[in-house]
């Protein structure tokens, strides 16, 4: 069969599962938030390297067309990462945050990185590699193995896959977010974006570099830059 699942998409399948055994083991063992943050990026990184090697053939293949669009594509990655924010800053405001529980991934995290040490500082910014290669490995399971593999030739099932597997890729954040299923909405929607912008470029480079671009500025850039502003003062 063409679309067969084979290892890798097995082990795709179940990288998440891993992730969050991962997190709440280190969370029963070790609660400190920073421990836990760094654990969740160390997971994440080992967990998209594997998916990397695993995927290699394939990325290797797509982005060779990738790099075959011409300079347009980078305007597409540029203005998406920018829209997909948009979607998802819109969908929270129509859906409004509830308060929850506070997250073992996101609580203690108000520092003042102007005041840390330097060596707190380079452990936050290692932590903040987490959310970017989590990015990654999401768009390997839900826009290859979740939707390429199990896409069909009727219309109405390839609907629904679209939309069930958004509700998926946002209910994946549920833990991130007081754990109040409401406040996994906005990515519900971001999921369906995504899935869009796949779906139109069937390439899987495209939504990697989004997703990856509004992590990072999201995640780590602020970080970086707060580190410049350390040197000068």
């Amino acid at each position: 069969m063409k679309k067969r699942f084979g290892f890798k998409e097995l082990f795709s399948l179940i990288s998440i599962p891993i992730l969050y055994g991962g997190i709440y083991l280190t969370n029963v063992l070790f609660p400190n938030p920073i421990t836990i943050q760094v654990a969740y990026s160390v997971i994440t990184l080992l967990l998209f390297i594997c998916l990397i090697i695993a995927f290699r053939k394939l990325l290797r293949a797509q982005w060779r067309e990738f790099c075959e669009e011409g300079k347009s594509k980078w305007l597409i990655i540029i203005i998406g990462a920018i829209l997909l924010q948009v979607v998802i800053s819109l969908a929270g405001s129509i859906f409004p945050s509830v308060q929850g529980e506070t997250s073992a991934l996101v609580a203690g995290r108000d520092y003042d990185f102007l005041e840390v040490s330097w060596n707190f500082y380079f452990i936050l910014l290692f932590a903040s590699i987490g959310p970017i290669a989590m990015a990654l490995i999401e768009d390997m399971v839900f826009k290859h193995t979740l939707l390429e593999k199990l896409l069909s030739n009727s219309k109405i099932l390839n609907i629904l896959l679209v939309l069930v597997n958004s509700v998926l890729f946002g209910a994946i954040h549920y833990a991130n977010f007081g754990n109040r299923i409401i406040n996994t909405i906005p990515f519900m929607f971001a999921g369906l974006f995504l899935n869009l912008i796949y779906l139109w470029k069937r390439n899987l480079w495209h939504v990697l570099l989004i997703h990856f671009l509004n992590n990072f500025v999201l995640s780590g850039l602020s970080i970086i830059f707060l580190g410049i502003i350390r040197i000068f003062i």
